[in-house]
């Protein structure tokens, strides 16, 4: 493609002219808004045009409460999603539920009484994590006895054995792995700069592998 510098100018001109009425149409609009919400320190112009230049990129996130040790947790709108998941080898929907049946399993247990042995925490865990899974197949309208649903078991059950058998321990490399995402995460909320992770972030050390998940 050939142009002439005339051709680009006059061209040029036309974006931005247009961006110039984009941003008075919108600043227009938020002096009414804050009009109407009577606020006593008004939103400066430069931060309209700052927010047109990158409207782009601009993305809502919107948070949702961490699950905490429950065994009966409710997974509302999540039901189905999770569910679907549940059967996708690249998700890691199944190991985020062995974690929350391990935290049931912490938060059940009395501390003065030291461990429990391996082979009864296994158990124990397991029926944990599969109170949370069929509770969450029952609100996706689904059981858990379903016939394919039997490697989604195999495969939480082999996530529990792990878990179990780290009992709690961190590895060096997992550790310093894991506190860089966080870390990355804090600077991108302090700095305004790029989108945050939205919702959960699963790690999987053994595999190499990272998912988000709106859960």
């Amino acid at each position: 493609m050939k142009a002439k510098s005339a051709d680009y100018i006059q061209l040029q001109n036309i974006y931005k002219s247009k961006a110039r009425q984009d941003v008075a149409e919108v600043y227009a609009r938020v002096q009414e808004l804050d009009a109407r919400l009577q606020r006593s320190i008004k939103t400066p112009q430069n931060e309209v045009e700052a927010f047109c230049k990158s409207a782009a990129y601009v993305k809502l996130v919107r948070g949702r409460p961490p699950h905490l040790a429950k065994t009966f947790l409710s997974w509302d709108d999540r039901a189905g999603f999770a569910a679907n998941n549940l059967t996708n080898p690249d998700s890691l929907t199944l190991l985020y539920i062995a974690f929350l049946a391990y935290d049931n399993f912490i938060a059940s247990q009395d501390t003065t009484n030291g461990h429990s042995q391996n082979e009864s925490k296994i158990e124990q865990v397991t029926t944990h994590a599969f109170e949370i899974l069929k509770n969450l197949l029952k609100e996706a309208g689904e059981t858990i006895d379903e016939p394919e649903h039997t490697e989604v078991k195999e495969t939480l059950t082999k996530h529990i054995d792990e878990l179990v058998r780290a009992d709690g321990g961190e590895l060096h490399n997992i550790a310093a792995a894991t506190g860089g995402m966080v870390a990355q995460e804090v600077i991108k909320v302090i700095t305004k700069q790029y989108v945050p992770v939205d919702n959960t972030c699963l790690f999987d050390g053994i595999n190499s592998k990272t998912s988000v998940l709106k859960l």
